[in-house]
């Protein structure tokens, strides 16, 4: 199921299947999202962290995507406070250009990332809609590292390893900070607002 939901979210193809499996997953994380930007406005803090990771990143672009249909006002609270950090972004569009910042973080050897990210021929591979991979925002590659689970390949070897990920703003301990920023972790399993809002240090 899980495999379906990632064409479907990535490509839309077979997109009337997704009446059988969690089609208002996407719309759960708009308003989450907006829901953050707004009250970060209102109590004067500087950023929104969004963390995505696997087909967490699909989920996020599509949400992206729909976050930019909205009206100037709240576009522009958006693009003052939102931050968007991708591990193994495997979509196949992420717009950049109503956030503050966003990055894309992945291993060389990680084959999820290939499929999106670090596709080699992106003009190669249309959606349903005939649109090409179009991954926008900074890229941080390791090379010389493998695997795709994010706390043992990815975290882990970030806390661990000073020259790891050195290019990364989540190396920046400002981003992180309790009085300026929340944090939200946005993967296949935490969605919901309880279980997706993280204070992070």
């Amino acid at each position: 199921f899980d495999l379906l939901e990632c064409i479907m979210g990535k490509t839309g193809l077979l997109a009337p299947l997704e009446l059988w499996f969690d089609a208002h997953i996407t719309d759960r994380l708009v308003k989450s999202v907006a829901n953050h930007i707004e009250k970060a406005h209102a109590m004067g803090k500087k950023r929104v962290v969004l963390i995505a990771h696997s087909q967490g990143t699909i989920i996020t672009s599509n949400a992206l995507k729909e976050l930019g249909k909205k009206d100037a006002a709240f576009l522009l609270k958006m693009k003052n406070t939102l931050e968007v950090y991708n591990f193994a972004n495997c979509a196949h569009q992420t717009p950049d250009q109503n956030v503050k910042y966003l990055e894309n973080i992945h291993n060389q050897g990680d084959v999820v990332a290939w499929l999106g990210v670090l596709f080699p021929m992106k003009k190669w591979w249309p959606d349903a809609y005939n649109n090409t991979i179009d991954i926008r925002g900074s890229n941080v590659n390791q090379p010389g590292f493998w695997g795709h689970m994010l706390n043992t390949h990815y975290l882990t070897p970030m806390m661990r390893n000073r020259d790891a990920y050195k290019m990364s703003k989540l190396r920046n301990p400002d981003t992180f900070k309790y009085s300026r920023s929340t944090a939200m972790i946005a993967n296949r399993s935490a969605i919901s607002p309880e279980r997706e809002i993280a204070k992070l240090k």
